[in-house]
């Protein structure tokens, strides 16, 4: 009982002083949380990006409010998405991403506001007693070696210097997580919330490779699916623009995350579609 009355009450702490309930390495979640309460509040339609961290990074630009979730289970992006009010525009940045962590459960943790402060005051409560703090981030428990740096290599028409590492462990992860490259979830989604605008997200890009390793297979297995996925939201009749070869690759972090130049581009070319949905056909 006392135990429970200790959580209560620092629970009731995290939720007057939120800033207390979070440790700094695990801002993200803080950011969030602040983002999802500030939007609740606000009353006027408005355009709203959802999505995971490559999402989030955009930032809020013009009108336009930002929801995208770090370290995202795709589950949780449909929940916040479908959660948005109905005069308001989702944006969702779609990509290989997306597909890659369609199976995982969402965490109430994350998409429910009450579940979530607790969560916050669980983190603050371990960093208080110095404790291992609950997993935020999946792990990455691949091995990149000099042999998978030379196929992606080979799979780019441009590597950025010492990029070849990032890009590897994306594909590897991706070409591991990916079952089938489906769009059904985001069809559902659209049945729940009408008016949103999918938008097919840059990545970094690669062709297939005429090389017989594991890894290449593992290359070419995210290059197709990454095609079939563009094909099928272009032949879907959902609203989507298709935006995902308009970053050049010099204006890439790694695999799905762009850098400062590369941002403020993708900014500029999302901006004109923020109050006119447009479906493929259209485009």
């Amino acid at each position: 009982m006392k135990k429970l009355a200790a959580w209560f009450l620092l629970f009731l702490i995290a939720s007057a002083l939120p800033v207390l309930a979070f440790p700094a390495k695990d801002h993200w979640l803080y950011d969030l949380d602040l983002r999802m309460r500030k939007y609740d509040a606000e009353h006027p339609p408005c355009p709203v990006l959802v999505g995971p961290s490559y999402v989030a990074f955009l930032g809020e630009f013009g009108d336009i409010k930002n929801l995208g979730i770090h370290s995202a289970r795709t589950k949780e992006i449909l929940r916040v998405a479908a959660s948005c009010k109905p005069d308001d525009l989702v944006i969702y940045p779609v990509s290989i991403n997306d597909l890659a962590f369609l199976l995982d459960d969402a965490r109430e943790s994350i998409t429910n506001p009450i579940f979530r402060r607790l969560f916050l005051s669980k983190i603050r409560a371990h960093e208080v007693l110095g404790l291992k703090g609950p997993a935020l981030f999946r792990p990455y428990t691949g091995t990149i070696h000099n042999g998978h740096k030379k196929v992606i290599r080979q799979a780019a028409d441009f590597m950025p210097v010492h990029m070849e590492y990032r890009i590897a462990r994306h594909v590897d992860l991706y070409a591991s997580l990916v079952q089938e490259p489906t769009i059904e979830p985001f069809r559902r989604l659209y049945e729940k919330h009408p008016n949103i605008l999918y938008v097919l997200y840059p990545t970094f890009p690669i062709h297939a490779v005429s090389e017989t390793s594991e890894f290449s297979a593992k290359v070419n297995k995210v290059v197709a699916c990454s095609r079939e996925f563009k094909a099928s939201f272009l032949h879907s009749g959902l609203p989507v623009v298709d935006l995902s070869g308009s970053i050049p690759p010099e204006h890439f972090k790694d695999f799905v995350h762009l850098n400062e130049a590369g941002i403020l581009q993708l900014r500029s070319l999302i901006r004109p579609y923020k109050n006119h949905p447009k479906t493929a056909s259209a485009i």
